[in-house]
């Protein structure tokens, strides 16, 4: 497709009209202002007159000769008056305002359409490129193009609408059912679990478990039926299988992977995953680190097998395509356009992020958070974990409560849970958190930290 043919869906005639009727014609913008943008004009004085006339809208003035005039002056767009006035001689009717503006609209979407057919054809054609990857994102691009310009607007009564069918959805959940994905931990689950449209941050120092965690809350939500979609940037997908079986059979994942079982044991883990939906958590084996191929391997999940969630494995190893940007900007960036995501998706999306050294004071705090303190701003609650080291001892209120087996989660940001703490089991051959009834929590527990070589199931837990 040349130049020529990209003229061919122009109709400067078309533009030079409806700038006019926009212009000389009272209130006439409001009739267009969700068709039209400046994309819509391919005529530079069409489209800036059309720029001017909108942000004089914008501002709450009204649309016509001066005012238009005047913002094109401040502009310095190089319209004059002259040219201006010349226009608003060729006005048309109103009553025809509207067919003009749509088959402008119609043309611009063309031309978008050809564009990214141009650039989608460049790329097939470079073998270094994955054909699905941009299939993907140029199936975004092509959506977006179809988009009205005022879907996002809402008033009151839109949104109360929605507000009053959720009231009617929810009227007839039984008592204690959990609306969003199960967590097995009460102080979540009690206010809906990890809902849609959420960001998780799970925030640990090195080797305290924030991956196990994180892995702890998805197969929760994997065994209550909701497909999860898991991005490791560290393990393979063998590696986190071996990890999932040893939380679930209690066996160590290197003796898993790396020992030679008896039968028996092998049997014993095979039983242990039979309560694992398998076919319900995903792994992308050909995502990287890049933030744009994660994105995308996001949208093809929920789109072909209608996943709830999505754990990312982690912030501080993801990267973007702008070298030009700090990894303070870089991490901030990530943060927020995975916030973005899952509410576009309607999903939750659990990010791990390391937090940042403090040899003064060991219990973990926002504050920790490495890299950036826009993490905190678009995360919808932030879980940090904390496990004592041999001889210290968990922070108020949990100063009496044994350290052995057990760690601590503090609630650092909760939009929907508010902030506090809560003790969980932990154990540690395994790397494996679970939930622990409250009077259990200054008693010892009633299984073995040690694995036991004779026994196919090498813990076996109070629940």
């Amino acid at each position: 497709m040349n130049t020529e043919n990209m003229k061919s869906l122009a109709d400067r005639n078309c533009e030079r009209m409806v700038v006019a009727s926009l212009i000389a014609t009272p209130y006439a913008i409001f009739d267009v202002e969700d068709i039209l943008d400046e994309n819509c004009f391919t005529d530079l004085a069409c489209r800036e007159i059309f720029k001017a006339a909108a942000a004089v809208n914008r501002k709450g003035g009204s649309v016509d000769l001066v005012s238009v005039s005047n913002e094109l002056e401040m502009s310095k767009s190089g319209v004059g008056t002259p040219m201006l006035a010349e226009m608003v001689c060729l006005s048309p009717t109103t009553a025809e305002l509207g067919a003009r503006a749509r088959l402008l609209r119609n043309l611009s979407q063309r031309r978008e359409v050809l564009k990214i057919a141009l650039a989608m054809a460049s790329e097939i054609g470079s073998r270094d490129n994955d054909v699905m990857e941009v299939c993907d994102r140029n199936v975004q691009l092509l959506n977006r193009i179809f988009e009205p310009s005022g879907a996002n607007v809402k008033n009151l009564s839109d949104a109360y609408s929605e507000v009053h069918d959720c009231m009617i959805e929810n009227r007839d959940i039984p008592e204690g059912k959990i609306v969003g994905s199960p967590t097995g931990f009460d102080f979540i689950d009690r206010c809906g679990g990890l809902k849609s449209g959420d960001l998780i941050v799970v925030g640990a120092e090195t080797s305290q478990g924030k991956t196990s965690f994180a892995t702890a809350l998805a197969l929760s939500a994997v065994c209550a039926g909701h497909g999860v979609a898991f991005y490791s940037l560290e393990m393979s997908a063998r590696e986190l299988a071996a990890r999932i079986a040893s939380m679930q059979s209690g066996i160590p994942s290197s003796h898993i992977l790396y020992k030679s079982l008896t039968q028996d044991k092998i049997d014993g883990v095979d039983r242990s995953m039979v309560s694992v939906d398998g076919a319900g958590l995903y792994f992308d084996v050909r995502s990287n680190a890049n933030l744009d191929s994660i994105a995308a391997s996001i949208r093809r999940m929920k789109m072909r097998h209608g996943i709830k969630g999505v754990v990312i494995d982690y912030l501080q190893l993801l990267h973007i395509k702008d070298a030009r940007m700090s990894r303070e900007q870089v991490v901030a960036q990530c943060a927020r356009t995975l916030k973005n995501l899952a509410r576009e998706l309607d999903i939750w999306i659990i990010l791990i992020s390391q937090l940042s050294r403090d040899s003064h004071n060991p219990v973990p705090g926002m504050s920790r958070l490495r890299d950036s303190g826009q993490i905190e701003e678009a995360a919808d609650m932030v879980l940090l974990i904390y496990r004592p080291a041999e001889g210290a001892s968990f922070p108020p209120p949990f100063r009496d409560v044994p350290t052995v087996g057990r760690a601590m989660v503090i609630v650092g940001k909760g939009r929907n849970t508010g902030t506090g703490s809560f003790i969980c089991g932990f154990r540690a051959v395994n790397t494996f958190f679970f939930p622990i009834a409250g009077d259990m929590l200054r008693e010892p527990l009633p299984f073995r930290l040690e694995p036991d070589p004779a026994s196919p199931r090498d813990y076996d837990l109070p629940f």
